[in-house]
């Protein structure tokens, strides 16, 4: 006996191996040798990948259902085992453990019929996969000329030369990033069925048609082609911006989703059901595994699910459940592991001016002319830069216009990275919003400032409009970078810490309550400033970078996770 199968047997096996999501980075290089050998190979694959899904599809439906189909009753699957057990006298095989691999003898016919026999008894997830098995003989029998003579497969033609590997996709970006099974680097040149599984950290692809993918690990994909993606499990981001992306497809275990022209997020859960997101624009999400099932066009902020049964419905939006960019920096990671709901990471978009939320939020801000783009940033490997500001540009400032999130009912947490021009005078804010009966205000106050009853100056106050001030007691250095956080819960209870330590705090009341005239009028939220009121500019003089606004009570382990990956610039 050979252990050395035909290409015909070796083809097949592959095939079983994509259609199990096993296929190492070598055998994807394998068959995409044997695909480009012949049109007869190109063929037998579409063949056998049809049938399977099909069939696969089947089995899929009724476990889903429970039922325990143990005579595999299915018309077609019970078709598909009597052309096979017809196949039994003039073929022999072994079957061995993992099931989808045959062993080839050189000496004898097909033996399979008490294997598949046992199988076919047992309920219909095996039924399926005796069904796909079958596929395997009965397309054997095709390849080699049919039924007319019964006797050992033909080997094909040795390929003496290997054409070259298909260039689906290529590495751009990653952060932390390690890999299971290959490593790829910047610039890495990926292969259509290349099977790739981030275990850790943040990577975006790049495919032929110009669409990008970002994947957060733990995430295991299978480039198919220049537009195709397969996701076996995890999450990951797609970005359909250039026209030569649109109709990009990402096919999961349950179900196939279609890009319009967007950008959505996919995922696969542990028990294979599939989220799609659609942050903006439309995707159009169909069953694979259920072909009568009609699809679901999913639009901007709207979320389908497709369950394991094989349905397709709209469910709540989940925008939380999603990384929208690959951080520069370990902190940038550890954030965006904390889900923020906003995170303004400092650089201004030259053309439009904005400043991007990379939250799940989404709320890009408006930067002024007269804001500073590209000053040095928090910490030395961060090369996107801070927003600066300057005692002679008093209206700088980044405008976020108005969600109904801003109304910080809830618990919230703010995080920032400040330096602080040494001299200031006045109260600064580093972020504001009025909206009807309150808003908050966070920065620092200046020197003199008679309402906090002589408080240092630059100590961090947080301003609840209509409630209370709340400051801390110790002060922010001046002249360098200094982290924030500011925590407050349901009940008002507000915590300040400054480069992780927490600070003593002093609750100053408002005089007068949230319903007066004044704070009903509803405000964008303003960065380096307050709000358009007659409260003053209070604008900001230094650099701010990093801020997130996450809408729970951070903890405190998350917080020293975020500050222990710093590493600050001089």
């Amino acid at each position: 006996m050979s252990d050395q199968p035909s290409t015909n047997t070796e083809l097949l096996l592959l095939c079983g191996k994509v259609r199990d999501n096993t296929l190492t980075p070598d055998e994807a290089k394998r068959l995409d040798v044997i695909l480009q050998s012949s049109d007869q190979a190109k063929a037998l694959y579409v063949q056998y990948m049809s049938l399977v899904s099909l069939l696969e599809s089947r089995g899929v439906a009724r476990m889903a259902t429970g039922e325990d189909d143990a005579g595999v009753s299915d018309a077609v699957e019970h078709d598909v085992l009597a052309e096979l057990l017809q196949l039994e006298r003039a073929a022999d095989a072994e079957l061995v453990h993992d099931v989808g691999r045959l062993r080839v003898h050189d000496d004898g016919p097909w033996q399979i019929g008490g294997a598949l026999r046992w199988m076919a008894s047992k309920p219909a997830g095996w039924g399926a996969i005796a069904a796909a098995l079958a596929i395997v003989l009965i397309l054997f029998a095709v390849f080699s000329g049919g039924n007319e003579q019964p006797g050992p497969i033909v080997e094909q033609t040795p390929v003496t030369e290997e054409p070259p590997l298909l260039v689906v996709a290529t590495l751009v970006e990653s952060t932390d990033a390690s890999w299971q099974g290959t490593d790829p680097t910047l610039g890495s040149d990926l292969y259509a069925h290349q099977s790739l599984s981030l275990t850790q950290g943040y990577a975006k692809l790049r495919l032929a048609n110009q669409a990008e993918v970002i994947l957060e690990a733990p995430c295991q994909i299978v480039p198919v082609s220049e537009s195709a993606m397969r996701i076996i499990r995890g999450r990951m981001v797609g970005l359909c911006e250039a026209e030569s992306s649109k109709g990009f497809t990402v096919r999961t275990p349950n179900a196939r989703i279609v890009d319009i022209g967007t950008q959505f997020g996919i995922e696969v859960d542990e028990q294979g059901e599939t989220l799609a997101h659609v942050f903006l624009g439309e995707v159009e999400v169909s069953p694979a595994n259920n072909p009568g099932a009609d699809a679901v066009r999913v639009t901007t902020n709207q979320a389908a699910s497709v369950r394991l049964d094989g349905v397709a419905v709209l469910v709540d939006a989940a925008p939380q459940r999603f990384v929208r960019d690959v951080p520069e920096t370990e902190y940038q990671a550890a954030v965006l592991a904390s889900r923020p709901m906003c995170y303004w990471r400092g650089p201004i978009e030259d053309e439009t001016r904005l400043v991007l939320d990379n939250g799940w939020l989404g709320a890009h801000g408006q930067a002024s002319e007269s804001l500073l783009n590209n000053q040095s940033g928090y910490a030395v490997d961060d090369t996107s830069g801070s927003l600066g500001y300057g005692a002679d540009r008093p209206a700088a400032s980044v405008t976020v216009p108005y969600r109904e999130e801003f109304g910080f009912d809830e618990g919230f947490s703010i995080s920032a990275w400040c330096w602080i021009e040494p001299g200031h005078q006045d109260v600064m804010r580093i972020l504001s919003t009025r909206v009807e009966g309150g808003g908050i205000g966070l920065g620092v106050i200046g020197r003199g400032d008679k309402a906090t009853g002589g408080l240092p100056a630059s100590a961090p106050i947080l301003t609840l409009f209509g409630k209370s001030d709340v400051v801390a007691t110790r002060a922010m250095p001046e002249g360098r970078w200094t982290h924030l956080m500011v925590t407050v819960s349901r009940a008002d209870q507000v915590r300040i810490y400054i480069d992780g330590d927490e600070v003593q705090t002093r609750t100053i009341p408002h005089p007068r309550d949230a319903g007066q005239p004044g704070d009903s009028d509803t405000q964008p939220l303003m960065i380096g400033r307050n709000p358009f009121t007659g409260q003053g500019v209070q604008a900001w003089q230094g650099r701010l970078d990093e801020i997130a606004i996450f809408d729970r009570v951070l903890a405190l382990d998350e917080m020293s996770t975020h500050l222990n990956t710093t590493k600050q610039a001089p």
